[in-house]
């Protein structure tokens, strides 16, 4: 059976996961969509043979050259975001060219997010996905986590979303560097410059590799100091465990926070930092994850 890994090829989340499922007897191909559009992909329906051969038309999703359709299930990594554009002062000349290529590069970054959200939502609409797409996109959502945890009446952490307090003034400081240092990055790429997300501060905080259907353990880290492997989850678990339900999830990293009256939910990352829980823990993690994106290929 061949899998389909789809995120950055560079992770290491996906390597672990990766080793996992090959050491299983199964193949891997590992789809990247982090390039699109400067490169080529090839990401439509088609067919491979022309109209009209004795074969006729076969009909196949692909994308970097790996035909999707092959693969029997997905797991569906994080949307990996290029890197950011290079820094540095030019002279004017220079610089108002460089702030075009900038400007088509940020249209180019939503252009590349929708083809990753479309690629996603396709594959969800003929293969076994983990997680499953629409899932996938809605977690990415933090203050709809909130929202949909809490009408499931599960606890989660007191918060207040606005405009940060210096919106204004971050935006006369950027005009201001736009009209006499020519910085090309001047313009902010991240919602956090003009939005907060402000959240009462907890007291210890807590990290859960959370599995749909999968025995508990010890895959747990404590962030207060120097991350390190605890205990069985216990309640923290069986949070963690109730969370995946509530947001329709197959994996998740859940945090977790303790305040007076207990633990509350604080964030649930459907794309979990799988490689640092195996650092931590000692234990594989990813073999958790693999056995179940096995399951819902069809493969015990």
């Amino acid at each position: 059976m061949r899998v389909g890994l789809v995120g950055g090829r560079g992770s290491p989340d996906l390597a672990c996961l990766k080793r996992e499922i090959e050491d299983r007897g199964h193949k891997t191909a590992v789809v990247s969509p982090r390039k699109f559009p400067q490169y080529a992909f090839a990401a439509a329906t088609w067919g491979s043979e022309p109209a009209g051969t004795a074969q006729g038309p076969r009909r196949g999703l692909r994308c970097d050259h790996v035909d999707l359709l092959d693969c029997r299930c997905f797991y569906l990594h994080e949307f990996d975001l290029r890197d950011r554009f290079f820094r540095g002062e030019f002279g004017k000349d220079v610089w108002i060219a460089l702030r075009d290529r900038y400007l088509e590069f940020t249209e180019s970054e939503v252009e590349n997010v929708a083809f990753q959200m479309s690629l996603s939502l396709s594959l969800g609409e003929v293969k076994p996905t983990v997680n499953s797409p629409r899932a996938l996109l809605g977690s990415r959502l933090r203050p709809w986590i909130y929202f949909r945890l809490a009408r499931m009446g599960l606890p989660v952490v007191p918060y207040q979303l606005g405009p940060t307090a210096d919106a204004a003034a971050l935006s006369k400081r950027l005009r201001i560097g736009e009209d006499f240092s020519y910085d090309v990055p001047c313009f902010p790429r991240d919602l956090a410059n003009v939005i907060s997300l402000n959240i009462e501060k907890p007291g210890e905080t807590w990290r859960v590799l959370a599995v749909s259907r999968a025995e508990p353990s010890s895959l747990m880290i404590a962030e207060n100091g120097a991350p390190r492997s605890l205990e069985q989850p216990g309640e923290a678990g069986e949070l963690a465990e109730k969370a995946l339900a509530a947001l329709g999830l197959d994996v998740a990293e859940v945090h977790l926070a303790r305040y007076r009256d207990g633990l509350r939910l604080l964030d649930v990352l459907p794309s979990p930092g799988i490689s640092e829980f195996e650092e931590v823990t000692g234990e594989r993690g990813s073999g958790k994850i693999a056995e179940r994106v096995l399951q819902m290929g069809g493969s015990n």
